[in-house]
């Protein structure tokens, strides 16, 4: 869900920006898209912990869910950084 709404804000920035020049309608869509990062990638992180934590005999379906967890946190935390530079120029 989170992905979706990010998604959503980032096609409204790029319509603020680069289609109706809008300055105010930028800062305010690329701090909510921070928010959103931050928000994501907190959840992603704390997936992989508590995939760790559990003791079940699966292991390697767990592993793979761990995985694909911390990618999707280290893609929003990638995304962070750039929304963040974005929106301190």
């Amino acid at each position: 869900m989170l992905t979706v709404f990010m998604i959503l804000l980032i096609g409204l920035y790029a319509l603020a920006v680069y289609v109706f020049k809008v300055v105010i309608v930028t800062a305010w869509v690329g701090v909510v898209l921070l928010l959103v990062n931050v928000a994501s990638a907190i959840l992603s992180l704390l997936v992989i912990f508590s995939l760790c934590c559990v003791r079940n005999s699966e292991k390697r379906q767990q592993v793979k869910l761990a995985t694909i967890s911390f990618f999707m946190a280290a893609i929003y935390l990638v995304q962070y950084g750039v929304a963040t530079f974005i929106a301190h120029t």
